[in-house]
């Protein structure tokens, strides 16, 4: 697979450091692609490119879930995080929770 390809604001941190990735980092972009449907809203609407890649890759920024998101959508959220906590290393979890 190719590194630095697609749309950064989708990229998994990996993919953004041009590092050796796989499929698992499609889960990242649909995480990404599932928060942008629920809160109709982009995810990083503000942020330049280099202060997007920066944040994501060492920051860990991650779009977090809305305390008033419905359980089984966040249900669905966490689990593509735990898909991606049983990827090889260099793979990133995606979702944050607000507390």
């Amino acid at each position: 697979m190719t590194g630095y390809t697609g749309t950064p604001g989708y990229m998994a941190p990996e993919v953004l450091e041009s590092k050796p990735y796989n499929r698992k980092c499609d889960v990242y972009s649909f995480g990404i692609c599932l928060w942008e449907m629920y809160c109709c809203d982009m995810p990083y609407p503000n942020i330049t490119f280099s202060e997007l890649t920066s944040a994501v890759v060492y920051k860990n920024l991650r779009p977090e879930i809305p305390k008033h998101c419905p359980s089984s959508l966040a249900k669905v959220m966490k689990h593509e995080a735990s898909i991606r906590s049983h990827a090889p290393s260099g793979c990133f979890s995606f979702f944050g929770s607000r507390r």
